[in-house]
């Protein structure tokens, strides 16, 4: 009998570990034995997750990163976030037009911003040296209209200068000539020269001649 016990005891923890259940009947049937009701599957409380798969490069594939806008930052702050996933990071210096481009900054990027490339995409970014060039709009334009100009691209109104030069063929104050010339690089403390139109003033009249006539008056002998 206590061999028959243990036996089921036994049973009875291993249904329970696999998620089953046993159920003891009240009362033994004669001779000693105990009967064993049919097992039932017990259904668990708690509900299984799906885990959402961490995204890996395809097999054989090398991994891509998306690229980081770093416009606007210096050079070495842009290096600096770049580094954390590209190795290939170039620079060219250029010169920019806009008066928001310091020097020493980044510009442009190629490839563009959030493009999906391998940690081995050369990556060009391009560093404003901080000069500016000089528009060919400058001639034509009034001297007001020149000075927005430049100072749109950060050459301050005290480094420039005039000359004025009469013509009979241009609007007056107008800009004639630029020096240096429209089209050159130069740096936003370079002093800047704009010759001015000035309408030539009319000649003056000349004053009539005066003559004196002789006397119609008979001279007497």
């Amino acid at each position: 009998m206590r061999r028959l016990f243990r036996i089921v005891l036994g049973m009875a923890v291993a249904y329970a570990l696999a998620g089953c259940v046993i159920v003891l009947p009240s009362q033994s049937v004669p001779n000693g034995d105990m009967s064993i009701s049919p097992m039932s599957t017990v259904t668990p409380s708690w509900t299984p997750q799906a885990r959402t798969p961490t995204p890996v490069a395809s097999p054989g594939q090398p991994a891509v990163y998306k690229i980081p806008d770093v416009t606007g930052l210096t050079e070495f702050d842009a290096r600096g976030q770049l580094s954390r996933y590209f190795t290939n990071v170039t620079t060219q210096q250029v010169q920019s037009e806009y008066v928001d481009a310091v020097a020493g900054t980044v510009v442009r990027m190629e490839p563009a911003p959030g493009t999906m490339a391998t940690t081995n995409q050369q990556i060009t970014l391009y560093i404003s040296s901080g000069d500016v060039v000089l528009p060919a709009e400058l001639i034509g334009a009034s001297r007001d209209e020149a000075l927005r100009m430049l100072s749109q691209r950060g050459i301050d109104s005290a480094n420039v200068n005039y000359q004025y030069q009469d013509t009979l063929t241009m609007t007056p104050d107008c800009v004639m000539n630029v020096d240096p010339p429209t089209g050159s690089l130069v740096s936003r403390d370079t002093k800047i020269t704009l010759y001015i139109a000035r309408p030539i003033p009319p000649a003056s009249s000349p004053s009539p001649a005066t003559y004196s006539y002789p006397s119609s008056t008979p001279t007497s002998r």
